[in-house]
């Protein structure tokens, strides 16, 4: 199913905007000429928002403050509990935050007929085959997976609902308060003359926010648009693989090690195989994703 979209998007309301995607993506819109207003649930911690707005998707108050927001013509929401381990832990608040906020979110698009966009995740799937399309059967293994899906079903409840399903490699704008992703967990370890054990048979197709933006932005320009995209670099690509063309890529210094998925709490809540397909969306080697990291 397709849905359409207006192209004359002034604002969009980002939340998670001091996280890494979210922190990003405004980055993006901003050199796009499109207004952001940034929200979290603290204060910026960056000097790129002209607008903010503190939302706590925990607050009983959530759905008033999102309904006092001045006019927005487009969300896209940043914003979860990604805490894999913890969501095990904590599922009231997982639950809270990935879905119950994300069910008020839709109901702010459907009241102002605007696009909602929601940033999901490849572990929806369980990770036996991997290749997932768009149209392949989900079936998440942990609390985290599955309220990211939940909270998929409450955005497609809306006419301008969209689902955008990635793995994270790294991205291009850096926050001090973040340690980064994977490329810089490997130019940290070179740095520290340290060696990393990477799984060989873990597979993933990871991409940077660049990606995610460049979807998006279509998304707000189309007449017409797929309501499940599946965000993807071409290579079905194992962790260790993708460490040794990273460190090769960098000329890092550094002792990679090969190790097997393991067979314990770790891989129970998490897919082993989740690399990404897609019917609709293009798709760049990884080797161009890189290049949109390190020469933003």
């Amino acid at each position: 199913m397709n849905a359409a979209v207006s192209s004359q998007v002034q604002k969009v309301l980002i939340t998670g905007a001091n996280g890494q995607v979210g922190y990003n993506l405004c980055r993006f819109f901003l050199e796009a000429d499109v207004d952001v207003l940034g929200s979290a649930r603290q204060s910026p911690l960056h000097s790129h928002y002209s607008r903010w707005k503190v939302l706590d998707l925990e607050s009983p108050a959530l759905e008033q403050d999102l309904f006092g927001l001045p006019k927005i013509d487009a969300i896209v929401h940043c914003a979860a509990f990604t805490d894999v381990n913890l969501c095990e832990k904590e599922k009231n608040r997982a639950f809270q935050i990935n879905v119950i906020s994300t069910g008020k979110l839709a109901s702010l698009a459907r009241a102002r007929q605007i696009p909602l966009l929601y940033l999901s995740t490849d572990f929806v799937f369980e990770g036996n085959t991997g290749g997932y399309l768009e149209n392949s059967q989900t079936y998440p293994k942990g609390y985290y997976s599955k309220t990211k899906l939940w909270g998929e079903k409450e955005v497609l409840k809306v006419e301008k609902g969209f689902v955008l399903r990635f793995t994270p490699l790294d991205h291009p704008f850096l926050l001090p308060h973040h340690k980064g992703g994977f490329l810089r967990m490997l130019q940290k370890a070179s740095d520290e003359n340290k060696s990393l054990r990477l799984f060989r048979d873990k597979t993933l197709s990871p991409v940077s926010s660049r990606e995610i933006f460049e979807t998006i932005f279509k998304i707000l320009k189309a007449d017409d648009f797929p309501r499940i995209n599946h965000l993807a670099c071409k290579e079905a690509l194992s962790v260790l693989e993708l460490g040794e063309i990273i460190q090769e890529r960098l000329k890092l210094k550094l002792i990679i090690e090969s190790s097997q998925w393991p067979d314990n709490d770790y891989a129970s809540i998490r897919p082993r195989y989740s690399h990404l397909d897609s019917l609709h969306c293009p798709q760049k080697s990884v080797h161009e994703i890189l290049t949109g990291i390190l020469d933003p």
